[in-house]
């Protein structure tokens, strides 16, 4: 899993500065097309069009979800974020604009594809894996770290640490277990409403606190 999660970051994209550089969306057509002008209007609607992508923190969504494999505690995690981000008191930017753009719980067409500029415009990317297995670490991850933005992990994290800095991520079950949910952080399954909904929260509260949401953006999100 080391190397396929790894060969993600060769070429594209250098996670030790964190810089983007995708594909070429502009030149999408028919149903990607659509989602490049959809995601524009709604772009310039929140920020007037002026979204530096290069400072993450200034991007104008909040979080991005995209999968074609529909698994129970991926979509309940991207319901209990788009609704808790819709009952926000804040006046972040964007703050309530949570998309999925893949085939699972579809809000918005899949934008043109590169392997990073599905997440160019959104400070957090949902990153969770399909199963606990240990060892198991996919894309996802990397995929969301190469983009710029602060994954929100669910899968096994002393794997995923041994490829990229734990610091990089907002990892579920850690956040659960530092707040007594044990029973949430030991298996996905026994997760309530409530656990969900504090991760959802905790998501926000980053995003409110720009010292806390930078402190993710780690000059190298490799693993020490």
């Amino acid at each position: 899993w080391a190397p396929y999660s790894q060969m993600h970051l060769v070429g594209n994209t250098a996670l030790s500065d964190r810089k983007f550089s995708g594909g070429d969306s502009g030149a999408a057509a028919g149903e990607d097309g659509d989602a490049v002008a959809a995601l524009g209007a709604e772009r310039r609607r929140v920020d007037g069009g002026g979204a530096d992508y290069g400072d993450v923190f200034r991007r104008p969504f909040l979080a991005a979800y995209m999968s074609s494999d529909c698994r129970g505690h991926r979509e309940t995690f991207f319901a209990h974020l788009q609704r808790r981000a819709s009952l926000a008191r804040n006046q972040r930017d964007g703050v309530s604009q949570v998309h999925a753009l893949g085939a699972c719980s579809r809000t918005h067409p899949s934008p043109a594809m590169s392997e990073y500029s599905p997440f160019r415009e959104y400070r957090f990317v949902e990153t969770f894996e399909n199963t606990e297995e240990p060892g198991y670490v996919t894309e996802k991850l990397g995929s969301a770290l190469a983009s710029g933005a602060v994954p929100v992990y669910w899968g096994d994290p002393k794997a995923a640490a041994m490829v990229f800095d734990e610091r990089a991520f907002i990892d579920a079950k850690a956040f659960w277990r530092a707040n007594g949910m044990f029973a949430a952080a030991d298996s996905v399954s026994a997760a309530s409403d409530r656990e969900w909904e504090s991760l959802a929260q905790h998501v926000i509260d980053v995003d409110k606190d720009e010292a806390t949401f930078r402190s993710f953006l780690l000059p190298d999100a490799r693993a020490p």
